[in-house]
């Protein structure tokens, strides 16, 4: 009777052993779409609109100051969020940048995540609360900046912005 249950343990193996694993996508998930049957494509022509914000995405005007607020392990960042259309918005590549227009000179950290956009609508998804952190705010505080950020999904479709603005200290941040 061993001898048949060891056999059969073997060949379970090695039926196993031949099927490849599912490729993971970007995200880390496996297999086709979400469980309730989301493409995560969303249609209409691919844009995307760059905005602010810690628990949503909220709008602001070309050339307004943001604000720069302290965070919890003791750097200071300004709240970005981002809406967009027509991209796939599970698992792409978001790149954030502040540059300072004086001289080119990038005064943000490197930015880069990747990290699933939120259904909001049926025409566009949203992602905030991306901490953009400022190392040496003396270099961006009272200057002309842009905001600068670069999405790609899945699919390889590529939506960028870019919004001129200012920063100051601001309230909020860990407290």
């Amino acid at each position: 009777m061993k001898p048949l249950r060891s056999f059969a343990f073997v060949l379970v193996a090695l039926l196993m052993h031949g099927c490849p694993p599912p490729d993971p996508a970007p995200d880390g998930s496996v297999g086709g779409d979400d469980a309730g049957g989301d493409s995560g494509v969303y249609v209409g022509d691919p844009r995307l609109e760059l905005g602010t914000g810690e628990g949503r995405f909220d709008t602001f005007e070309d050339g307004e100051t943001l604000d720069l607020v302290s965070g919890c392990q003791g750097a200071q960042h300004v709240w970005v969020a981002m809406r967009a259309w027509g991209i796939d918005r599970r698992g792409p590549i978001i790149d954030v940048e502040l540059i300072r227009d004086s001289d080119g000179e990038r005064v943000s950290q490197v930015f880069r995540v990747r990290v699933s956009f939120d259904d909001v609508g049926e025409e566009y998804v949203d992602v905030f609360g991306l901490t953009l952190v400022v190392p040496e705010p003396d270099t961006a505080i009272g200057e002309d900046l842009t905001l600068r950020a670069t999405v790609t999904d899945r699919n390889e479709t590529t939506v960028m912005d870019e919004r001129p603005i200012r920063i100051e200290w601001g309230e909020g941040g860990c407290g």
